[in-house]
């Protein structure tokens, strides 16, 4: 309010007392005393509930930003995270394929060494049946020989 409101509204105040419009009783000085402190704080304390209010702004601006910030860094690490383990993924599937590729080749060759082996010793065995049958025939003839020859003298 101005000053020439302020003048206004006192010599009107004091013109509807004087003529009994407005009757002061304890009930009404209490209620204009307060409204009268109420103004004065108004006008007293604005500078300083207005430099509160900015200051206490600026810390909230900074506290979101401070928020966003850390919510913008940890979205980003989640997400290195998320495309790590996708990749970690399609890498353990790779080894997957790649091991069950070799133990089935492992498979394979165990089979074949087993089969190789198998007809290793039949062949050993077959040259081994061989020899001694052939060391049985020589021994029988270098046998019957002696004997002929002991008989014969």
């Amino acid at each position: 309010m101005t000053r020439s409101q302020l003048i206004a509204a006192g010599l009107l105040t004091s013109v509807c007392i004087s003529k009994h419009v407005i009757i002061l009783n304890e009930e009404v000085l209490v209620l204009l005393s307060f409204i009268a402190f109420l103004a004065f704080c108004a006008h007293t304390l604005s500078e300083s509930t207005e430099e509160a209010m900015q200051a206490r702004g600026v810390a909230t601006l900074q506290e979101l930003q401070h928020y966003l910030h850390v919510q913008r860094d940890t979205t980003r690490a989640l997400h290195d995270y998320h495309t790590l383990c996708l990749h970690t993924r399609g890498a353990l599937e790779e080894v997957a394929t790649i091991v069950t590729a070799e133990l089935q080749a492992t498979a394979q060759a165990s089979e074949m060494v087993k089969t190789l082996c198998v007809e290793q010793t039949r062949e050993r065995a077959d040259t081994l049946v061989a020899q001694q049958t052939h060391f049985q025939t020589a021994l029988h003839t270098a046998l019957r020989t002696s004997f002929r020859a002991s008989a014969a003298r």
